[in-house]
Parts: C-alpha cells; structure tokens; sequence
C-alpha cells in the first residue's frame, strides 16, 4: 500500500469480510489469511492465521480457507466463553 486512503480502504474490507489477506507482501511466494479471535464481550484476544505456498493457497481458495479459520475461531470463542473481559492492554485478564 502506498497511501493513507488505500490503507483505509483495505481495513474497512477486512472487517466487511472478517478476514486478512497477505499476498507476496511479507515474502515474495507466500499467502497467508488471518481472522480475529474475540472475547464474547468483543474485546480482541488474537488472531488465527494459516499460511502457504501463494499458488497452494490459491488452489484451496481464500473464502475456503477464511470458512475453516473462522470455525476454528468460533470454537476457541466459544472454550473462552467463561473467561471474564481481559482487563485493557492485557490478553491474560
């Protein structure tokens, strides 16, 4: 990215879409897909990536990859679940 309004652009479509996506930018051949892991009070505890070869990745297709890391998220939200809100600037609570 190469300006403030193409950053913007890309963060209003990960949350539109629940979902990241880096393509060759951290290392040329390398795709990697990530989604947020929450608290069920919403607080962000982490995230959850899968990472591959770009043409590998590619074959198994981003919405197939983003469904599987979004199922595991949800069950991981969901073992949390009992947890209470993580106290600010603190994953540990």
């Amino acid at each position: 990215m190469t300006s403030r309004q193409d950053l913007l652009s890309e963060l209003v479509r990960v949350r539109e879409d629940g979902f990241a996506v880096l393509d060759g930018e951290l290392e040329t051949g390398l795709f990697s897909l990530s989604v947020p892991v929450r608290h069920r009070s919403g607080a962000l505890l982490g995230a959850m990536a899968a990472y591959g070869p770009t043409e590998r990745m590619k074959l198994l297709g981003a919405r197939r990859i983003a469904d599987e890391l979004q199922r595991a998220s949800a069950e991981v939200q969901q073992a949390l679940s009992a947890m209470s809100p993580p106290a600010t600037g603190s994953l540990t609570g």
